[in-house]
């Protein structure tokens, strides 16, 4: 991508604003909002893993930020951490509820939050975990998830990107390319691996039996709603 996020967005809407947000367990996160007099409503757009902001505005007009931005509605962009210690649970319970405050106290509404993948697994956890802010703060959730595949390859790839290879775009291959791999927790990944091998089970990360009980007071790592995240 030639143009930094500012650039690029003010390109396309002719206004942008760049805004950090300090969660509680102290990380500082960036965000773009793209402002809009008299809207319908305000959006926070969260992105998948591995992968940033970028991914809602590399595709012009087309992009669903600037689609949704010209159809009437105030957007807001998140950036969830990326740290090797960090998992969804994390972006959930910290960096969302920061962020949906951020936009809500700023944009005088509330929210309707969108989620790609890991961001969907993320705002499944802010709004088990921080019931009552959700139902202050968030208007509506929209939740689009990976494709279910039995290849490994196609899977992964649905961790990562959100699509599988006969559900690409060529238009926005090279755009694609220069997004991904964008920097992200290893652990993340192991995470949802995980949930994957657990079938059923959607739980906080899996330490083993003994950290487990360090950490839950459980040899099973408890579910959404059954404690706060530990690092």
């Amino acid at each position: 991508m030639s143009l930094e996020m500012p650039a690029l967005i003010k390109k396309y809407t002719g206004d942008v604003e760049t805004h950090h947000v300090t969660t509680k367990d102290g990380y500082i996160l960036t965000m773009f909002r793209i402002p809009r007099k008299n809207y319908k409503g305000v959006i926070l757009l969260e992105h998948s893993l591995a992968v940033d902001s970028r991914a809602w505005v590399g595709q012009g007009n087309e992009s669903l930020a600037f689609y949704l931005w010209h159809a009437g509605y105030e957007i807001w962009l998140s950036n969830a951490r990326g740290t090797l210690i960090s998992s969804f649970h994390e972006i959930g319970f910290y960096d969302l509820s920061s962020q949906v405050l951020l936009a809500k106290n700023y944009s005088h509404s509330k929210i309707i939050y969108i989620g790609h993948s890991q961001g969907s697994s993320a705002g499944l956890i802010y709004s088990s975990l921080h019931p009552k802010e959700a139902n202050n703060s968030i208007k509506l959730l929209v939740f689009i998830l990976f494709p279910v595949s039995l290849s490994l390859l196609n899977l992964l790839l649905s961790f990562f990107l959100g699509w599988t290879p006969k559900q690409a775009d060529p238009a926005v291959l090279n755009f694609d390319c220069g997004v991904y791999l964008s920097d992200f927790s290893w652990k993340l990944l192991l995470h949802y691996l995980q949930l994957v091998k657990s079938e059923t089970r959607f739980q906080q990360f899996d330490y083993g039996k003994q950290r487990n009980l360090k950490y839950y007071k459980s040899e099973l790592p408890p579910r959404p709603g059954l404690g706060t995240p530990h690092p």
